[in-house]
């Protein structure tokens, strides 16, 4: 019997590149045949998480995963829109992402695992779908802070996929239903914040 690839083993493989070269994420994908979609949304998401300067790109990538997790719950073929096909990713911010997704992937290989796989058919497929396309857009909502949990439901919804893992996906599908009063508590955290600047200066 073949032993599938770890996790780890998935993301290294798919990953590596010459240390000189741009590489798209069009590339990243090809390597992830059939489970494109997790990688896309792992990769994509961690940037919101870590300390990577991603300034006005949450709400085009986020508009842009949403449209990805439609046609996973439509169960269409991918084909990758044009904004997320042709970034480039310089190779100091692919070592980051290699460095970060690895280290990621160590911390929960030993919870990740082939389990509860009727999540990824049928309705469990369905609610993993809506909740791709609900924390996508959550993501999309520009805002200070307002990234964190979105990013956050996607990469455990990524993480699910990619090693068809239910409970993952159920963590997931919480997160992204939390992630929208997080969106909200942000804000009214902003409103109020300049409701009350307003006040003081007026």
């Amino acid at each position: 019997m073949i032993r599938e690839p770890s996790l780890g083993e998935q993301l290294d493989q798919a990953l590596t590149f010459d240390d000189d070269l741009h590489v798209t994420l069009g590339q990243i994908s090809h390597r992830m045949a059939g489970r494109e979609i997790g990688m896309l949304l792992l990769v994509v998401s961690t940037p919101f998480l870590i300390p990577i300067p991603t300034p006005g790109l949450s709400t085009p990538f986020g508009l842009a995963l949403a449209l990805l997790g439609l046609r996973y719950l439509w169960g269409s073929d991918f084909h990758l829109p044009r904004l997320i096909r042709d970034h480039e990713l310089s190779p100091k911010t692919l070592r980051i992402f290699r460095r970060t997704l690895l280290a990621l992937s160590r911390k929960v290989e030993w919870m990740v695992h082939p389990r509860l796989d009727y999540m990824l058919r049928g309705q469990g497929r369905i609610v993993v779908g809506v909740s791709i396309v609900s924390a996508s857009l959550a993501l999309a909502v520009p805002g200070p802070g307002s990234n964190v949990v979105p990013a956050l439901a996607l990469i455990l919804l990524a993480l699910g996929v990619l090693a068809r893992d239910g409970v993952f996906l159920i963590a997931g599908a919480v997160c992204s239903a939390l992630a929208w009063l997080y969106v909200a508590l942000i804000g009214l955290l902003v409103f109020h914040g300049f409701k009350y600047l307003h006040a003081w200066f007026s």
